[in-house]
Parts: C-alpha cells; structure tokens; sequence
C-alpha cells in the first residue's frame, strides 16, 4: 500500500515539492489527514493533489507558515469549514491546514502513526479519526472514503464507537452504522 503512495508521489512530477513540505513539517505536532490518509489505509484508493490535508494545533500555524513561506510556499489566511482551514500551495501542489479545536482533534494529533519515506517520517492519524473527518466535510466523496476505510478492516471500531458517542452523538453513530450496511451492498454490487 505504502508503495503504491509513493509510486504516485514520484509520477506526480511534483516529488520534490512533496517531500520538501514533509521536511518542513517533520518537527511540528502534525498529521496527515484527509484522501491521503484514506489512501493509505484502503488499497486502491489513490489520492488526488487536492485530497492532502493536514490537522495542527493552532499554537504551531504561525511558526508552521513562517517555515512554509521561507521555502517559498504561498500560505493563505483562515478560511473554509469553520473558519478553520489554511490553504498552502507551491508549484502546482496545494493542501489544507486544518486546525485541531476540539478534544478528538487533539487526541488525533497526540495518537499518530509514524510512516517512514525514505528519511522523512510521515505522521498519519489513525483511521478512525480520518472518518469522523470526513463526517464533518460531508461531501458524497468523503461518504465514499466513510465507506472503503470501514470496509478496509484497518480500523477499530469499537474505538471509533466511543470516539463518535463522546463527541457526536448516538444519532451519528446510528447513520455510521447504516452507512457501512449500504456501502457493503455497494461495494458488493460493483
């Protein structure tokens, strides 16, 4: 799986750029999130250069950007769900910082996987926080993404019932639960 990750990162033309971000990143309170995240837990699903997010403590973005606009990335101000997304972008390639105000935010951030690419340790969340965030962004793709992480058999979901009850609701935990039953019937139909 990581393989495959890499493999599109290095046909991406966009290699470089790529690793000199996660260069900068490495020593900040960081982790990957979004389509990314998704792709690197279901087989498969290859990530668009749209679909890199990344979730920080708010305390870290000012000295975070600093880094970024020294090696020439042009970082953007506050904006998107919540107010509380910076876009980045340089040469072509561009992502969102998403900035960690809740609890299950920070648990996300403290509870990472280090993945190694070459030297640079790329820090990941698990995936039962990639799918609360996709909760939160709601768009069909992200139900989609919902779906191949549930299915992928990579997460814990008695941690992701806990995590949703604590912070959401039984109603969402319900609509999770019924989501996976359609998408095994997607899934299984396609």
């Amino acid at each position: 799986m990581l393989e495959k990750w890499f493999h599109f990162v290095s046909l991406s033309g966009r290699e470089n750029t790529i690793r000199e971000f996660f260069k900068i990143a490495e020593p900040f309170n960081y982790a990957l999130v979004g389509g990314w995240g998704v792709g690197l837990f279901v087989d498969g699903r290859l990530p668009t250069f749209e679909d890199l997010d990344i979730l920080l403590y708010p305390y870290d973005l000012e000295n975070f950007k600093s880094h970024l606009n020294d090696s020439d990335f042009v970082v953007g101000g506050l904006g998107g769900y919540g107010i509380s997304t910076v876009k980045v972008v340089k040469e072509g390639f561009c992502f969102d910082i998403l900035l960690a105000y809740n609890s299950w935010e920070e648990e996300a951030l403290d509870n990472f996987i280090y993945l190694n690419w070459d030297d640079i340790k790329v820090k990941i969340v698990y995936p039962e926080f990639i799918v609360i965030m996709k909760i939160f962004a709601g768009r069909n793709k992200d139900l989609l993404d919902i779906i191949l992480v549930l299915e992928s058999g990579k997460i814990r979901l008695e941690r992701l019932k806990e995590i949703v009850l604590d912070n959401l609701g039984y109603d969402i935990w319900e609509d999770l639960k019924q989501l996976s039953i359609i998408g095994k019937d997607l899934l299984n139909k396609s």
